[in-house]
């Protein structure tokens, strides 16, 4: 509602500049954050959402995944569990996503699990 829809249907039909085909500015590439950095922001963090961070820095989770992750989303029959998230970025693209938890990230989450069948983490633990 804040333009004319003849504009609003012009721009939806441009096409996007390709890598390195026009004279616009090429943005710099995004880095991870260190680890050191990591470091030094758990130790500000609430037990919940420290354990949340952790979780990702061991599986490259996104933060919707963690967010979103369900106790009954995590097969937990083998050594290694599998996190299997319900929804995810691809799923649209009839991608799976499975995400393996190895020894450290069962570590973090036996102690969230105990008595959990659904979110694993919840905003009420993380003001707590």
């Amino acid at each position: 509602g804040m333009i004319d829809a003849v504009i609003a249907t012009r721009l939806a039909s441009l096409r996007g500049l390709k890598q390195g085909k026009s004279e616009a500015a090429e943005p710099e590439p995004v880095e991870p954050v260190s680890d050191g950095v990591v470091t030094k922001t758990l130790a500000e963090l609430t037990p919940t959402t420290a354990a949340m961070v952790r979780l990702q820095q061991l599986t490259g989770m996104r933060p919707g995944e963690v967010c979103r992750m369900r106790a009954d989303e995590i097969d937990r029959r083998g050594e290694i569990w599998i996190y299997s998230p319900s929804r995810h970025k691809t799923k649209h693209r009839g991608k799976s996503r499975i995400i393996p938890l190895g020894p450290k990230c069962q570590e973090i989450l036996i102690p969230l699990l105990i008595g959990v069948t659904g979110f694993v983490f919840l905003p009420s633990q993380a003001l707590e």
